[in-house]
């Protein structure tokens, strides 16, 4: 399938559910991805560039989703993620309770949640995504998160409790978290979250520090930045905020646990 799957939340409130009714290698497949003479700019299994995404549930299959690699060479920058939204859109829920997933980025999009913000720079993220079983696999385009948001954009309210994760950041962007200059943890710019993190987030608590000129600072989301901020900074460092071992964590801004 080469023009993606189309779940914007316009069309009805439009769901998407995949389930497989077998195992191993007999499972059913589903292999979709974004081509030259298709939405260039939507996810491969998601929504379209400014359509806000639908819910989409996967609780088995071999799934392959990839979006169009190099949408940017059209002339317009940013692309739609493996798994999610598409350029400019809002992400939606996304629970994975099995299967073996494959998701790649689009330009400057997240593996699995958000496409690129590229015209309305408001604040979108990369939703809810849920992890409860399954071998999943998320590579993010450039400056895109692996799993959560693509460049711009927030990594939403990310979950994993069961299953295999891989996620892949590209450049500027978290394995797990947010874009290039969304937030996710990475406080400094250096390319990776650790204490230098923590102690710079303390100094602009105290006022030693400009909190203007700092993007990821607001750990927790919530409009301020405050000792809370410090504390999520620090859960993400100890893993706290992962509660599953076989997590691997690969990006400019990621952490690696085994």
């Amino acid at each position: 399938m080469n023009h993606g799957i189309r779940v914007n939340k316009e069309n009805n409130n439009a769901a998407l559910y995949i389930y497989s009714q077998s195992y191993g290698s007999s499972m059913g497949k589903i292999k979709s991805k974004i081509d030259n003479n298709s939405d260039y700019f939507g996810a491969a299994i998601g929504s379209s560039m400014k359509k806000d995404q639908g819910r989409i549930e996967i609780h088995g299959g071999h799934i392959y989703a990839e979006a169009r690699e190099k949408a940017s060479e059209l002339g317009e920058s940013g692309g739609g993620a493996g798994i999610g939204s598409g350029r400019d859109a809002s992400g939606a829920p996304v629970i994975i309770y099995g299967g073996n997933i494959e998701a790649r980025g689009g330009d400057y999009a997240a593996g699995i949640g958000s496409g690129c913000e590229y015209l309305f720079n408001d604040g979108r993220n990369g939703g809810q995504l849920n992890i409860q079983g399954g071998h999943v696999e998320a590579y993010g385009g450039i400056d895109g998160a692996g799993i959560g948001g693509g460049e711009d954009a927030d990594g939403g309210i990310i979950e994993i409790s069961g299953g295999y994760v891989y996620a892949e950041g590209k450049d500027y962007g978290a394995g797990i978290g947010g874009g290039e200059a969304g937030d996710g943890g990475d406080v400094n710019g250096d390319g990776t979250v650790s204490v230098a993190d923590v102690t710079l987030l303390v100094n602009i608590i105290i006022g030693n520090e400009d909190e203007t000129s700092i993007q990821n600072a607001d750990i927790n989301g919530d409009g301020t930045i405050s000792i809370a901020d410090v504390t999520a900074l620090t859960d993400i460092i100890l893993n706290e905020s992962i509660n599953i071992m076989n997590v691997v964590v690969y990006g400019a801004e990621g952490i690696r646990f085994e």
